[in-house]
């Protein structure tokens, strides 16, 4: 059973993450993209989060 990578979203073999890789769950083939890409795919998603527990927080306060 392998790993998820948070930036492709692919489900990938242990073999495809490096040591550092492994642990922050980003493959190597993502791992080589720049760090500026990786801070924005990571902030977007986390305004997605936000902006979903927001609506669902209100949704269940009705």
């Amino acid at each position: 059973m392998g790993h998820s990578c948070r930036i492709c979203g692919k489900t990938k073999s242990n073999e495809s993450f490096s040591g550092k890789g492994h642990k922050n769950h980003i493959c190597k083939k993502c791992s080589q993209w720049p760090k500026g890409e990786i801070e924005a795919i990571d902030q977007q998603e986390e305004i997605g989060k936000f902006l979903l527990g927001s609506r669902e927080g209100r949704l269940l306060n009705i």
